[in-house]
């Protein structure tokens, strides 16, 4: 008998997708409808089932689609030229390092175990107080407060360490707010480049850390050693290389 499978298409509400289908702030994934909103049983594509030149609708979605895509594709190649060149351009830091030590909310007594290891291997680090973590709030003004006071101490900085304690997507919103734009603002508005790194406990191999020119150190016992040779060499302008400072990361 042959096994015959059939599958119906319904319009759902986007308030009711599951959370794996939405970001982590809750919102609905982003998209391009090309159809009529709000949907209804028994809708047809714009131009079903053959789009002609006089289908207007469908050539519009299809007009806002590739604006968006080259955008990206632009902020793709500003990316891998800023890669290949914000190796070489770091300052020496200072006979005591100084590290701004990133981590959410939820992660900060992970925060505070790291930060006391830097601290007891030589570091001087950022935030100086748990509190400055545990206290972030949500909200457009607020966050944006944050991102000025972090992009402001940065300046004082000789590195950034991302912190991953546990699994999720989010880790690759962190690495492209905090690692990337968040850096290529401090050196917009203060003329100041500092290189990033993610402290991992997971090693999973699913973050896209490279992307990003971040280099990844899995949270060993001997990882602050590994780091601190990292740091040297990805500040000596003199004999530093992107591949030498990359073959330090575990």
């Amino acid at each position: 008998m042959t096994d015959i499978r059939w599958w119906c298409a319904l319009p759902t509400r986007e308030e009711g997708w599951p959370a794996q289908l939405k970001d982590r702030n809750g919102n609905s994934l982003l998209g391009f409808w090309f159809h009529q909103r709000p949907t209804k049983e028994g809708v047809k594509p714009f131009g079903w089932p053959d789009p002609r030149p006089s289908d207007r609708e469908f050539f519009y979605a299809l007009s806002r689609l590739s604006t968006v895509v080259m955008q990206r594709l632009r902020k793709f190649k500003e990316r891998s030229a800023l890669r290949n060149s914000i190796v070489r351009t770091y300052p020496r830091p200072a006979a005591t390092p100084t590290i701004y030590l990133h981590s959410r909310p939820a992660d900060v007594a992970i925060w505070r175990q790291t930060r006391n290891e830097l601290i007891r291997q030589g570091f001087d680090v950022y935030p100086k107080s748990s509190n400055y973590i545990a206290e972030q709030k949500k909200g457009l003004r607020l966050l944006q407060e944050l991102r000025r006071n972090r992009v402001e101490t940065y300046r004082n900085c000789d590195a950034l360490i991302i912190l991953r304690p546990k699994r999720g997507s989010w880790i690759n919103e962190e690495l492209e707010t905090i690692g990337f734009d968040e850096l290529r603002e401090l050196d917009a508005c203060y003329q100041k480049q500092i290189p990033c790194a993610v402290l991992d406990f997971v090693n999973d191999g699913e973050m896209q850390h490279s992307d990003f020119n971040i280099t990844r150190f899995s949270a060993n016992a001997t990882w602050v050693a590994s780091y601190r040779q990292w740091l040297h060499t990805c500040t000596n302008s003199a004999a530093s290389t992107r591949d030498e400072a990359l073959q330090l990361a575990s």
